[in-house]
């Protein structure tokens, strides 16, 4: 990561048939969230965040580039899928990169020590 940018290699050998990513800001930037539908009881409402494909930059030989400007509000999410065909098989073998999270920020502050107790959401 600079700090402008944030970015994401992936080796791979044998070279996948198929490699792009994907990458989603937060609504505001408020929460840290991108889950695009958020449980209120037991019902749920629609979060706005958008899953957008795109390429991924073909560095050299089984590498290559994701990087991604940090968005000026809130954070975003992003990272690489690659599909590889399998012998006699319809199906492709697919694999995913860990996900990134640009700024490396949170929206609250570190809580530490015995007063520090949380919820699990």
């Amino acid at each position: 990561m600079t700090n402008t940018t944030g970015i994401i290699y992936f080796n791979s050998s044998p070279e996948p048939y198929e490699i792009f990513s994907y990458h989603a800001d937060t609504v505001g930037g408020t929460r840290r969230d991108f889950r695009m539908r958020i449980g209120a009881g037991n019902s749920f409402q629609n979060n706005n965040v958008k899953w957008t494909k795109t390429n991924v930059e073909h560095v050299k030989r089984s590498l290559y580039k994701k990087e991604l400007e940090i968005p000026a509000e809130g954070w975003r999410a992003f990272f690489v899928q690659a599909i590889f065909p399998r012998d006699k098989s319809e199906q492709h073998l697919v694999f995913t990169s860990e996900i990134h999270i640009i700024p490396d920020t949170f929206p609250c502050p570190n809580c530490k020590g015995d007063g520090c107790r949380g919820t699990l959401v």
